[in-house]
């Protein structure tokens, strides 16, 4: 089987969950006999490196990030310089795997589209202005022409076919798989990564970006409220520099020596940061899947989440559930998370060992081979 994957996802995001997805199914494919795999990549140097068997080709392109507004532009205009390689390019014979919302007129092969989430569509007060139109136009333009789409998610799923009006024939729910590195860690592991970065006080966890969907700004007024407070920190890793409006309102709260931003973590970094923590806290109002909850639950940590359908459907019953617009409920799940018994945790451990990379990959080539 011959398989394109367009690149493009590798110049709009530095590490996250859809790179991720892309590095599990671009590893294991290209390491196959029966399968040759080309990932398109641009002109830009990116800390890239695929192993030897993936075949690069270069598409004549830049992609600015510097600002939003340039890189909506050049992202435009990478359109027009992937149509016209694809109009000198042969590919006839391959499946191609878009790795974002960007549709190519000239691209004369089967095509696959990987949604992860409509927050855009399901909250748009929180997404505003022209760039975000621009969006959302590209994104319904890639969804509607794609041959098959791949929802990683029956939340993903119901959302394509209630607002896109979308054939669920055309839909294939497979969820992402979690790396095996996410694991319990022995104490003394434990013990020197907390040495190492001289946390010397029982912590709270959160994960990723904080736009407004997330919810931070909800998680920080709990906080502020909870008669525990002083006995913990919160321990934010990842999602980009406070924003001034979140500085404000950490320093109001009076939480600027409890709240701490660890920006950039490598994996292995994250496992501890999950193993050491007192829970993770996820306060989100939607999601397409939800790494970090399985990812806490593999690593024995207590996952609060919010009670919506999504974390229903990939944690079962592992995580505390609480109200993510009720202070009092997150309070309660804050209160029980500390009550945990072993056995809550060996059930979270045992839920996340369906959610393999070898499952979604088997399910994703499944979706190839019937639409060739």
């Amino acid at each position: 089987m011959k398989i394109v994957f367009d690149g493009l996802i590798y110049y709009l995001q530095k590490q996250g969950g859809i790179s991720r997805y892309f590095d599990e199914l671009i590893e294991d494919f290209s390491s196959r006999e029966d399968c040759e795999v080309v990932v398109l990549l641009r002109n830009n140097k990116i800390n890239k490196i695929f192993n030897s068997n993936v075949k690069i080709e270069i598409i004549d392109s830049t992609i600015n990030l510097n600002n939003k507004i340039l890189k909506y532009i050049s992202v435009f205009l990478d359109k027009r310089k992937v149509n016209s390689f694809f109009k000198y390019h042969d590919f006839s014979d391959f499946i191609f795997h878009y790795s974002y919302y960007s549709c190519y007129k000239n691209i004369n092969v089967k095509s696959v589209l990987t949604v992860h989430d409509l927050v855009h569509e399901k909250f748009p007060n929180f997404f505003k202005g022209f760039l975000n139109k621009i969006y959302l136009n590209n994104k319904k333009e890639a969804i509607m022409k794609a041959d098959d789409l791949i929802a990683i998610s029956e939340q993903t799923k119901k959302d394509l076919i209630k607002i896109y009006k979308i054939d669920s024939k055309k839909i294939t729910v497979i969820h992402h798989g979690l790396n095996k590195d996410f694991k319990v860690l022995s104490k003394i592991n434990k013990e020197n990564f907390l040495k190492n970065k001289k946390i010397d006080k029982p912590y709270f966890l959160f994960v990723g970006n904080r736009t407004l969907y997330k919810n931070f700004n909800f998680l920080l007024v709990t906080l502020a409220t909870w008669n525990k407070k002083n006995n913990y920190n919160l321990y934010c890793v990842g999602g980009g520099k406070f924003t001034d409006k979140e500085k404000i309102i950490i320093k109001k709260l009076k939480l600027e020596d409890k709240t701490k931003l660890f920006l950039s973590v490598s994996e292995n970094e994250l496992v501890n940061f999950y193993n050491s923590s007192q829970g993770l806290i996820f306060p989100s109002l939607y999601e397409g899947f939800g790494f970090p909850v399985l990812e806490a639950m593999a690593c024995g940590t207590p996952a609060l989440a919010s009670d919506i359908e999504i974390f229903h459907e990939i944690g079962k019953d592992g995580p505390i559930y609480f109200n993510p617009m009720d202070s009092q409920s997150l309070i309660n799940a804050l209160d029980a998370s500390l009550l945990v018994n072993e056995d809550r945790i060996n059930r979270g451990i045992e839920i996340t060992k369906s959610y393999r990379w070898k499952n979604t990959i088997h399910n994703t080539l499944e979706v190839y081979k019937n639409i060739l």
